[in-house]
């Protein structure tokens, strides 16, 4: 499961992550189908992680999760 928060941003938004095995996982971070961040991470099972948007221009931002390569979660924020 994941939850993504606040949707409206002005500089940062949090990932919450629940999952019932570990997995490797990818999340990117793109603008009008621009990669602007990527970051990746080793045996993930339950975080939570926070991201900086400051330096991302306005407009919708599209945070998409791959777990094992695998795209488990796309969505949509709106930067102010």
């Amino acid at each position: 499961a994941f939850s993504l928060y606040p949707r409206s941003v002005v500089d940062q938004t949090q990932l919450n992550v629940v999952s019932n095995k570990l997995s490797d996982m990818t999340i990117r971070i793109t603008v009008d189908g621009v990669e602007w961040q990527k970051h990746e991470y080793k045996a993930i099972k339950n975080a939570v992680f926070n991201y900086d948007l400051t330096h991302l221009p306005k407009g919708r931002i599209i945070v998409e999760a791959f777990m094992d390569g695998i795209s488990r979660f796309k969505g949509r924020i709106n930067k102010k």
